[in-house]
């Protein structure tokens, strides 16, 4: 059990760097604004505080659901987004 947490916390160290480097980039920011700001967002509680050990998102994915959360105030990866703004593609 221990394993599988420490497993965890390096996961969320891991995806949290990649995370804020992206927005550091993306807004032009430091690392330490960039961390303030994903942080402080539902998308990094997601992260953080999720019971399921299988989280399968990627920074990538974070990133968009960051992305989207300032934009839209919804956590949401920009597939889900198109999904919903395009509900023909899945209707019989």
């Amino acid at each position: 059990m221990e394993n599988m947490q420490e497993a965890r916390l390096s996961f969320i160290k891991e995806i949290t760097y990649e995370v804020v480097k992206m927005i550091a980039v993306n807004f032009n920011i430091s690392l330490k604004e960039a961390k303030k700001e994903f942080t402080e967002r539902r998308t990094y509680n997601f992260l953080s505080y999720s019971d399921d050990p299988f989280v399968e998102e990627g920074p990538e994915d974070f990133f968009e659901m960051f992305n989207n959360e300032k934009k839209y105030g919804r956590m949401i990866t920009d597939t889900q987004l198109y999904l919903e703004q395009h509900p023909e593609l899945y209707k019989n």
